[in-house]
């Protein structure tokens, strides 16, 4: 597939999931955040996951942890090291060779995790096909490649500082799908990264919901999926109310409730507050809700910084009979 093809025709995005063991807690909130996406369709190969409802965004194939072993092997042409769920974050760059068929008709293909709410991610996606680049995003959580021979060799392209064989041989997390590998595979191969601030990444080690990109935090702040977007609204530093938006929030790992919603009624919902601890369903995004998932964050930021203090007493007392 030619890089031209892809000018000629809409984008059509293969998301490729591997998901094994216990089913995620919130996966049916994942699934009604994707219903309004046009461009991208998830295929989850997996042994725990049933759909709620039919969805045309998400496809199941059921799969094990052993048979995706052996597609990641023949398709990187070397024996590799997957003995628990894990070590699939390393292997996520192969996923393009490996699952082909996942690919037939789509203009691109990518990876990414459970544990996000998709916002309008289609706007986004449209923005970066305007402005020509050859990546869409760089994080392991979400990550688009064009489906051309070059982006799926891409893993093998050699550097210095990267050894895929080094990552295929270790039980160790390499973190190779960003940081540890592709970022500075991209860096090396001169390739042109949509990377702009367009995600809610959230400490997963705090109480509340707080952003790990500290010149977008604010002490109080909420965050919605209302409609297909993910809002966030927060008082700036002259007490005023403001409101943005984000492609998607990732709620790395953290501990949620899992919601007890009949499948139908999680379907008709228009709004979803994001809470630090849970999701509630919101009738409608009025002033008053705003306030409430406003005062929700910042009770959990006291308990945060009662934590804090803990450790600073332990600290001093440490300090004065040591």
């Amino acid at each position: 597939m030619t890089d031209q093809a892809h000018a000629s025709r809409p984008p059509k995005v293969a998301m490729i999931v591997p998901y094994f063991g216990r089913r995620p807690p919130y996966f049916d909130v994942f699934l009604k955040s994707l219903e309004r996406i046009r461009h991208f369709h998830w295929h989850l190969l997996t042994d725990c996951v049933d759909l709620p409802w039919p969805s045309e965004q998400v496809t199941v194939h059921r799969s094990t942890l052993a048979e995706c072993r052996r597609a990641i092997e023949q398709a990187a042409g070397q024996a590799i090291t997957l003995d628990k769920p894990y070590k699939l974050c390393d292997y996520r760059p192969v996923y393009g060779l490996a699952f082909p068929e996942l690919l037939e008709g789509c203009t691109h293909w990518g990876y990414g995790d459970l544990d996000l709410l998709m916002g309008d991610v289609d706007r986004y996606f449209e923005r970066f096909l305007e402005l020509g680049q050859e990546k869409f995003l760089i994080r392991g959580h979400c990550s688009v490649f064009p489906n051309t021979p070059r982006m799926l060799e891409l893993f093998r392209h050699p550097t210095p500082e990267v050894d895929f064989g080094h990552v295929a041989a270790t039980n160790e997390a390499c973190f190779f799908d960003e940081w540890g590998g592709m970022a500075k595979i991209y860096r090396a191969a001169g390739i042109s990264v949509f990377n702009e601030s367009i995600m809610a990444d959230i400490y997963k080690d705090r109480a509340h919901l707080s952003l790990t990109e500290k010149q977008m935090d604010y002490a109080r702040q909420a965050f919605f999926w209302h409609e297909g977007r993910i809002r966030r609204f927060f008082v700036d530093g002259h007490g005023q109310l403001q409101d943005d938006e984000f492609c998607y929030i990732h709620l790395q790992k953290r501990s949620m409730l899992e919601p007890r919603w009949p499948a139908e009624t999680l379907q008709a919902a228009a709004c979803i507050e994001i809470r630090p601890d849970r999701f509630e369903l919101v009738p409608a995004l009025t002033p008053e809700a705003i306030q409430s998932a406003l005062r929700a964050n910042a009770a959990s930021a006291l308990n945060d910084l009662s934590l804090i203090a803990r450790k600073a007493r332990t600290k001093v007392r440490k300090w004065l009979y040591a």
